[in-house]
């Protein structure tokens, strides 16, 4: 964390006087990641027991608890600046476990390819995808859809941002 406050620090020296620091995903629901838990879980392994690996998003909440702590500590000793928290754990694992609430159908696999292990630059032109990424919480293995991103702004707009401005 020494870095992260260094960072802003720099920031605020170079004359920024509002600053976000967004917290830690679920990492341990990413596609990917179950794609692992499931392999590494059980002796032959099965890529269709998915689940979250609850250690990784016990890693998450641990750092995410150290940035709220730090972001907190930066505000109250840096005058004229506004700090503020995104968390992005939550919210994303409330899709995740609520999908339908979202509009969301699937939320173990990405969109691109098979969605288990496909990311970034393995989903190009070559690559199949879903045909409707909007029913998807992952794009890929690793990185939300366009749907999920507008609803985590939506949230933020409404809960973060006033804080900033204010």
């Amino acid at each position: 964390m020494k870095w992260l406050t260094c960072v802003n620090a720099e920031t605020l020296q170079h004359g920024s006087t509002k600053v976000l620091n967004i917290g830690a995903a679920a990492v341990g629901c990413l596609p990917v990641q179950q794609t692992v838990e499931s392999i590494l879980s059980m002796p032959g392994g099965h890529l269709l027991q998915r689940a979250c690996n609850a250690e990784e998003n016990q890693d998450s909440q641990a750092y995410n608890a150290k940035l709220q702590a730090l972001v907190l500590r930066l505000q109250a000793t840096l005058p004229g600046s506004r700090f503020a928290y995104i968390d992005i754990y939550n919210p994303l694992l409330d899709m995740i476990s609520n999908p339908r609430k979202y509009g969301f159908v699937e939320t173990r696999r990405g969109c691109c390819g098979m969605g288990l292990v496909e990311m970034g630059g393995m989903c190009n032109s070559a690559t199949p995808v879903c045909p409707d990424a909007s029913k998807f919480v992952f794009w890929d293995a690793v990185h939300p859809t366009q749907a999920t991103y507008q609803i985590l702004a939506n949230i933020f707009t409404a809960t973060v941002l006033p804080r900033l401005v204010s």
